[in-house]
């Protein structure tokens, strides 16, 4: 079935206080009725962000909306247990859309693009950033929906390296997180060896449940920026004998956490 996903103020309840119907609106109702071809009658998944998915049956259509009668409601299964936070070196062309795409695809929650000491990617203003922010996350909110999401991860306006590395550190954000960078210079630290170490707070009901993942652009991250980002509680790691372009080494990072932790 398709998925949608929806405001909560598109869900409706009857008197009982039991949801009983969602309304569609924006640009999925051209697609509804004129991509997909869709009735009345037809069954669709709807997702509210929060993690829940409801099945519904579509009632009736018009020009401003859809308005569906909920048949089912479920915690949606789909959603990792452990959070994963990818900081992503901001990345040219459309490396950057494929990179969103596929670690949306792989369970990612978040993504914070940064602007790094060795990024190449210039943007003229804040609205220049905003636009491209808003590109990314239509890309992520289309991932989400192919891959049976039950979130749309947020993807972040561009940042600079420093106050990201300072946000994300705060004592706020270090209870029950994990960091780590794999970094080309490394060489001993596998992240095997990290995961491992940390096993025990990586099962359920560990003391972690959040991870963030820092991975450089194609020029990759210079060495000052991996001692600050060290100095913050960052451990860098090695991925292996080869080095792996930025758009491979963040999928491949987060594949083998999701792999390792069974999650």
């Amino acid at each position: 079935m398709a998925r949608f996903f929806i405001s909560s103020d598109n869900i409706k309840f009857d008197e009982s206080g039991c949801a009983n119907r969602i309304y569609i609106t924006g640009t999925d109702v051209r697609h509804i009725k004129d991509v997909l071809r869709m009735s009345t009658g037809d069954k669709i998944i709807a997702c509210d962000s929060h993690g829940n998915e409801y099945v519904c049956c579509i009632s009736h259509i018009c020009a401003e909306y859809i308005e569906t009668s909920i048949e089912s409601a479920a915690c949606c299964s789909s959603e990792p247990r452990i959070v994963i936070v990818l900081c992503q070196g901001i990345a040219k062309g459309e490396k950057m859309d494929f990179i969103i795409q596929k670690n949306v695809e792989l369970g990612l929650n978040k993504i914070i693009p940064v602007i790094t000491e060795h990024t190449v990617v210039k943007f003229a203003s804040e609205k220049d950033a905003s636009k491209k922010q808003v590109r990314w996350q239509r890309i992520s909110e289309e991932a989400s929906k192919q891959c049976g999401r039950g979130i749309i991860p947020p993807v972040e306006v561009p940042m600079a390296f420093k106050e990201v590395i300072d946000t994300i550190t705060s004592d706020s954000e270090s209870a029950g997180t994990l960091y780590i960078m794999p970094y080309e210079n490394e060489t001993e630290r596998t992240l095997k060896s990290v995961l491992k170490e940390r096993e025990s707070d990586l099962a359920v009901g560990g003391k972690i449940n959040r991870i963030y993942l820092f991975i450089g652009p194609e020029g990759g991250i210079s060495r000052k920026e991996t001692e600050y980002a060290v100095s913050k509680g960052f451990i860098p790691v090695t991925l292996g004998k080869r080095i792996l372009r930025t758009e491979t080494a963040g999928i491949a990072t987060i594949a083998a956490i999701r792999y390792e932790i069974g999650d």
